[in-house]
């Protein structure tokens, strides 16, 4: 799957394996890249491949990650997503000989709905996996969507969150989602957790600093952020 270079070529390598595989024998769809710990529907939602992802529903790959996959669909959607809107990822995806920059709109745009897409995808096809718990930094997809809202925007977290995601889930650091948004300066994240499931401001990580307080080290100007963490 990491040979497929093109788009086109990775999508047509899904397609073959998923009609390849049967309810039987699902060794096709479910292999596992020992580099990576990725499965075919992993790859695919990290890049984007929403339409892929799919069609392993349709071949009949399974709902739920092999034992030995270290990685969740959801999780590579939202990674992938990042790592494509990263301003280097952007340049490469503009259009002409430099006539685009790398904050191109429209760019921008395509690239973040074929990701949103590959998350919900992702979900449609693994549920279970929503609150998959990196084995290092023990972040959720909502975690990490939490952490770089600033660069994906909040429409993966609204898809994590009215897909049942846990919005008060610790990380290893005992860092919630809310304080990742915080950490992360992010307004809009913040408001999106406390009013679409009521994050709870008053825990606390292993070094004793809340929400309120990751904000206030990042940016004590932003009286709005604080205004949305006081407790309440």
């Amino acid at each position: 799957m990491r040979a497929a270079r093109t788009r086109a070529t990775f999508e047509a390598l899904c397609e073959c394996l998923a009609a390849c595989a049967t309810r039987e024998d699902r060794a096709t769809t479910d292999f596992v890249d020992e580099y990576t710990g990725y499965d075919v529907a992993c790859w695919a939602a990290k890049r984007g491949a929403g339409d892929s992802i799919r069609a392993l529903c349709r071949g009949a790959a399974s709902t739920s990650a092999s034992a030995s996959t270290s990685a969740s669909a959801a999780m590579c959607a939202v990674v992938g997503a990042s790592q494509a809107l990263a301003p280097t990822q952007l340049s490469k995806a503009s259009l002409g000989n430099g006539s685009r920059s790398p904050d191109d709109a429209d760019v921008i745009t395509e690239t973040r709905a074929r990701y949103e897409d590959a998350l919900s995808a992702a979900l449609s096809l693994r549920p279970g996996e929503i609150d998959a718990i990196d084995a290092v930094t023990g972040w959720t997809p909502l975690t990490f969507a939490s952490r770089r809202a600033p660069t994906l925007g909040t429409t993966f977290m609204s898809i994590l969150l009215e897909a049942g995601a846990d919005v008060n889930a610790p990380d290893a650091r005992g860092m919630t989602p809310l304080m990742h948004a915080a950490a992360g300066d992010s307004l809009d994240a913040a408001r999106l957790l406390r009013s679409a499931r009521r994050a709870d401001v008053s825990p606390r990580d292993r070094d004793g600093f809340s929400a309120a307080m990751h904000a206030a080290y990042r940016n004590p100007s932003n009286v709005a952020l604080l205004a949305i963490l006081a407790d309440s």
